[in-house]
C-alpha cells in the first residue's frame, strides 16, 4: 500500500473505500500533478468536508518529505456514480 493510499484509509476508513486510483500526470503548464480518484462505497452517505481537507493536507506533507513537486488533484466519487470503474 502507498503513503497515499494509506491517508486515504486512515482518514476515510478501510471499509468506507473501493478504490484508489493514482496517476502521475502533467498541468497545463507542464508542472507535476497526482490525480488520486476516491471511490468510495454507496454505504457512505455523505464524506466530510474537513476530513477531505485533512486527507489533502497530509498528502501535501508526504509529497513534501519525499521531495515531490508534484500537485495532488483529488476526486471523491461514489461506487454508484461510477460503475466502469467500480468493475474494473
Amino acid at each position: 500500500m502507498t503513503n497515499i493510499e494509506k491517508v486515504i484509509h486512515k482518514h476515510l476508513g478501510t471499509k468506507n473505500v473501493e478504490k484508489i486510483l493514482v496517476s502521475h500526470d502533467e498541468d497545463i503548464d507542464g508542472e507535476s500533478i497526482i490525480r488520486v480518484k476516491v471511490v468510495y462505497s454507496t454505504d457512505v452517505e455523505e464524506l466530510p468536508v474537513e476530513t477531505m481537507a485533512k486527507v489533502t493536507n497530509e498528502l501535501w506533507e508526504i509529497l513534501r518529505k519525499e521531495d515531490q513537486e508534484a500537485l495532488p488533484l483529488l476526486s471523491y466519487i461514489s461506487a454508484e456514480d461510477t460503475p466502469e470503474l467500480n468493475a474494473a
